[in-house]
């Protein structure tokens, strides 16, 4: 069975680096222009793409230290593993938006993730076989939304949704909670230890003195 792929550029799993790391260093450097360019009018927008897989992760490794190159381990890969390491990184990208949005004041940018719900013809399940197939066919056909009814939710995060989303996890067009596991002594501590590994793994592109210089 195949293991996980690492991306060669940058030596980590490319589900982590893709969905979480990728993620975070344009948020990083989008966010000083959209602040610089809000102007007196309306508040800038910056909303993640989250999924409310999120909510569901089980993050096995969340007290490895260090954090993010425990992600980059071999092993075998299987459909289930996927899947999990799919929704840690959706949990990630909420620890993320919660310490990012503190940077930046919702009369200048506001910030939050958006889940635009399970959602045809994505190829998010490209890689599962046999009986997972007809399965996740199967969900597609009755239950995922279109297109186009994904689209309309970033739209509400984009467009509709005020200042009271600043921070926050938009799901179902309304203000969620994040996953649980934020909530806890425990993943309050993990949330900091992902917010400096992050700052440390992007500072070629100079984040932690963007975050600095926000915070003014």
């Amino acid at each position: 069975m195949e293991g996980w792929k690492i991306e060669p550029s940058t030596g980590h799993e490319r589900t982590v680096q893709v969905n979480y790391l990728s993620t975070a260093l344009l948020s990083f450097l989008l966010l000083p222009v959209l602040r610089k360019s809000s102007g007196p009018g309306p508040p800038g927008r910056l909303s993640v793409v989250s999924s409310g897989l999120a909510l569901a992760s089980q993050f096995t490794n969340r007290d490895a230290v260090p954090l993010i190159p425990s992600f980059d381990k071999p092993g075998p890969f299987s459909i289930t593993a996927g899947s999990e390491r799919y929704s840690t990184t959706k949990t990630m990208e909420c620890m993320f938006v919660h310490k990012l949005s503190q940077l930046v004041d919702a009369n200048e940018v506001i910030v939050n993730a958006v889940d635009p719900g399970f959602t045809k013809g994505t190829a998010l399940h490209r890689d599962a076989k046999g009986i997972m197939i007809k399965i996740v066919s199967a969900m597609a056909n009755t239950a995922a939304r279109t297109p186009t009814q994904g689209a309309w939710c970033y739209i509400d995060g984009i467009v509709v949704k005020g200042k009271d989303s600043h921070g926050s996890f938009l799901m179902n067009w309304q203000i969620s909670c994040f996953p649980s596991l934020m909530y806890t002594p425990e993943g309050k501590q993990t949330t900091e230890r992902l917010w400096e590994e992050t700052l440390e793994e992007l500072d070629f592109a100079g984040v932690r003195s963007i975050a600095n210089s926000l915070r003014k």
